[in-house]
């Protein structure tokens, strides 16, 4: 499978999974034809091209159709994903092939893609939508569940955590350095400039 960009006659530009005959692979194409047609970045529509396409060659070499696809398939997949090497099994987290960020972006994707499938009225398997009741806040108001209507809001069934990651900040030498550098044109707080 390949991850093909597609020119439209007014000159837009989008992407899709191709198979090895070169014909684009339907649940793929029509997923991407409508994150295109809600306007996401194209650089959104071909970072999910790229993580289909590798899930989609997972499941071809797995033997599993797409829409029998089952919550242990995905996990299947992840562990793929983090393997330096087919058939290794990663125990440091160090040693993974892929950082947790870009699994999750991976999972993201696929998720999309059986969420949007699943609203089209595609049977799949329901682990794999999976709504949870109330928002993010553990907040309710006083009558939330009075007359059964209680907000359900979709969550992906798999994440892995990834660690959260401190911007990089300039050491003190090198402030020190950018002071020394063109004191002329530093302006204090407080004064107009020149």
């Amino acid at each position: 499978m390949l991850v093909q960009r597609l020119v439209a006659p007014g000159g837009a530009a989008s992407w899709t999974v191709v198979d090895e005959r070169f014909e684009p692979v339907e649940p793929v194409e029509s997923y991407l034809a409508h994150l295109q047609a809600v306007e996401r970045s194209p650089n959104t529509v071909r970072a999910y091209a790229s993580s289909l396409c590798l899930f989609f060659e997972h499941l071809v070499a797995r033997g599993v159709a797409w829409d029998a696809v089952r919550l242990d398939d995905v996990g299947r997949f992840v562990s793929a994903l983090r393997s330096p090497a087919e058939g290794v099994v990663v125990i440091d987290a160090g040693a993974s092939a892929r950082a947790a960020s870009t699994v999750n972006r991976h999972l993201a994707a696929v998720f999309g893609l059986y969420d949007f499938h699943a609203r089209r009225g595609v049977a799949v398997a329901a682990e794999l939508v999976d709504w949870r009741r109330g928002g993010r806040r553990s907040y309710k108001p006083f009558l939330d569940q009075v007359g059964g209507r209680a907000r359900r809001s979709p969550r992906r069934p798999v994440r892995l955590r990834a660690p959260g990651r401190l911007p990089e900040t300039l050491s003190t030498e090198q402030v020190t350095a950018l002071l020394e550098s063109r004191p002329g044109q530093i302006i204090p707080p407080g004064s107009s400039a020149p």
